[in-house]
């Protein structure tokens, strides 16, 4: 038995099956990364694969010489000569479809069928979750009153984040409890571990129940939050400060859930039929980035408008003659005078009418008390160590005493930031459509609790993971940083409050504009580049910070270096969330983007709590070796995922 002596004769007018290549994944949209071949190794390539194609179809199996290779125009031909050439042709079928099974090849294909069907794009598939059927119109409708609603958020956020992690704004001791300046970072440091735990376990939610729904819910715990601030005592923080935290970590799964549903209902409604999977995986990838686009410039937006109206209500409530002359004039300071003497002598008691006949009084001596001072200056900047003050309690001024800004500045924030929460959570409720996953990306047959728990469990297991872990991690230690030491322990230690939110109006202005450009110039720059043009701007801010001594001639200089911060941070978030969707855009997107927040939160929350511990410059040390590791460990990522990209462009060929 040999091989059939007319095989070379039935396929010899098929000897040169003409070859389309697919289009690489970086070649289409502009996407960044896409290896293109030269004209030499394109040939060189397709004439291997002809020569290969002429040979395999004469050539037999060296250990089994009874089987032949054959190609597809051939058993066509041979099924029309005899029936058992017939049952020959279906027979080769059979061995030729369990070969290809077996081969790389055909294993490639079954593991990206699986991933679009599990992807989402496909309604038709046993055992999903269909969801009503949404037109462009609608979801663009989505998006925005997703942004929106965002925006608004964010609008209390950053600037809550701000005023309580350096000045413990929302703290009030009582007569059991005496808590210090510091206080305010502990407490967010409780609530953003909090979060890092909670978009981990809360995870099985997303499936369970809609992802709108689940927005708004998030967002009315952030409005009880708010409300319970209005009297801050110890036994009302913790708890209030819990659902933070829980609030915090729900959003977070939330929003990317709603942004990955709408990038998928629209992918939906762009195909076209007998498209190929890499063009539909391409488009995919791009709408993601454009929602994103969208999303992150309402979170700086919405840090812009906060912090502009926060300073304005500072600026009001504190009055604008005592900030020109430093001096207050008004009962207020005049009561954090009287309870700072009450405080160091028992016998002095701050009556109702001793606050009214005691004079003006300087309060810039109230700010010495807070910051540690040699010869009479602040200790400000890099050498600042916490401090130490205590917030003391007296019953005969609880109606009146309120932390470092006066009563009314904290009652209108709070009242402010409450009413925002509800109007986004009002719009989330009546304006959203229902938005909800069409099954578990990893789930099987298993109940939804246990596929979460598998797939987290395999993401932390998933070596790119592991490798964008550090720079999750200097991402929130960086932004820890900016809103609680820079904040207290140079602009309030040198500018004064009132001028703290302008300078993160600076930041996120700069922020805004940083990003913007930079998901633009992704499309046709390598990623090293921009880690190494974000390395050097960073590296120069921290030894900036090191060894500058702030000083109230040059305020500019506060301004000009929260926006350079502000495009930092927006390198290295754009840099992160364009990484994760180009290799979890896919499959097991939940999974990834609950794991790398989990990085995030949890960095923030141990710089909180380093906030009151260590001084300024061993915090700039360790920021500068976290983000070295940080660099290193993403740099090597990023060039080793760009060698499987080109290895897999050149194997389609």
């Amino acid at each position: 038995m040999g091989s059939l002596p007319n095989l070379h004769d039935l396929g010899k007018e098929n000897v040169y099956i003409g070859y389309k290549p697919t289009a690489a994944l970086g070649h289409l949209c502009g996407g960044q990364g896409g290896y293109i071949l030269s004209e030499h190794e394109r040939n060189k390539i397709l004439y291997r694969h002809s020569a290969h194609a002429k040979v395999a179809k004469t050539r037999s199996y060296g250990n089994e010489p009874n089987k032949v290779m054959l190609d597809e125009m051939t058993i066509e031909h041979m099924a029309g000569y005899s029936p058992i050439s017939n049952r020959s042709a279906r027979h080769l079928h059979q061995i030729r479809r369990k070969d290809s099974l077996s081969s790389s090849i055909g294993a490639t294909s079954v593991r990206r069928l699986i991933g679009v069907m599990r992807s989402g794009p496909s309604q038709t598939q046993r055992g999903t979750h269909r969801t009503s059927h949404l037109n462009k119109n609608n979801l663009i409708a989505n998006l925005i009153l997703l942004c929106v609603s965002h925006l608004t958020i964010t609008a209390t956020y950053h600037p809550y984040l701000a005023l309580q992690s350096s000045l413990s704004v929302w703290a009030m001791s009582d007569e059991l409890i005496s808590l210090d300046i510091n206080v305010g970072s502990l407490f967010l440091a409780m609530g953003h571990f909090c979060a890092s735990v909670a978009c981990l376990l809360m995870l099985p939610l997303n499936h369970r129940i809609n992802s709108n729904i689940l927005l708004s819910i998030a967002y009315f715990c952030l409005t009880i939050h708010y409300i319970m601030n209005l009297y801050p005592v110890l036994y009302l923080m913790i708890p209030s400060i819990m659902i933070f935290g829980i609030s915090l970590g729900l959003m977070v799964n939330a929003q990317i859930s709603c942004l990955m549903i709408i990038a998928i209902k629209l992918t939906n409604i762009y195909r076209v039929n007998d498209e190929d999977d890499d063009v539909r995986n391409i488009r995919y990838t791009c709408l993601i980035r454009r929602t994103a686009r969208a999303f992150k410039g309402a979170q700086d937006f919405g840090l812009i408008i906060g912090s502009l109206i926060s300073a304005i209500i500072i600026f009001w409530t504190i009055g604008n003659s005592n900030i020109e002359n430093m001096q207050s004039v008004n009962t207020t300071t005049t009561e954090l005078i009287c309870l700072k003497n009450s405080s160091m002598s028992s016998k002095v008691n701050c009556s109702a009418s001793m606050i009214e006949e005691t004079t003006n009084e300087d309060y810039v001596s109230f700010l010495d008390d807070i910051f540690e001072t040699v010869e009479g200056t602040r200790l400000c900047g890099s050498q600042a160590c916490p401090s130490r003050f205590t917030l003391s309690y007296n019953e005969s001024l609880t109606k009146y005493y309120f932390s470092l800004l006066p009563l009314s500045s904290r009652q209108y924030l709070t009242g402010l930031y409450a009413l925002l929460c509800a109007a986004a959570t009002a719009l989330i409720l009546t304006g959203m459509n229902t938005l909800k996953l069409y099954f578990h990306q990893d789930g099987g047959e298993k109940p939804p609790m246990m596929a979460s728990i598998r797939s987290i469990k395999e993401a932390f297991r998933d070596y790119r993971l592991q490798l964008m872990a550090p720079l999750m991690f200097f991402i929130g230690l960086e932004q820890a940083f900016i809103y609680s030491d820079f904040g207290k322990s140079y602009v309030v230690c040198t500018l004064g409050v009132y001028r703290l939110n302008l300078v993160y109006l600076a930041m996120g202005t700069l922020q805004s504009v940083a990003a913007c450009t930079l998901s633009m110039l992704l499309r046709s720059i390598r990623r090293y580049y921009i880690v190494a043009v974000g390395f050097t701007f960073h590296s120069c801010l921290m030894l900036v910070l090191i060894l500058w001594k702030p000083m109230e001639d040059d305020p500019a200089l506060f301004f000009v270096i929260s926006a350079a911060w502000g495009v930092c941070n927006a390198i290295w978030e754009m840099l992160s969330f364009t990484l994760l969707t180009n290799q979890y855009a896919i499959d097991r997107w939940e999974a990834a983007f609950a794991v790398t927040s989990f990085y995030r939160l949890f960095g923030i929350g141990i710089a909180f709590t380093f906030h009151g511990i260590l001084c300024n410059y061993v915090k700039l040390y360790g920021l500068s070796f976290f983000m070295i590791a940080a660099v290193v460990t993403f740099t090597y990522l990023d060039v080793r995922l760009e060698n499987i990209k080109k290895l897999k462009n050149i194997s389609r060929l």
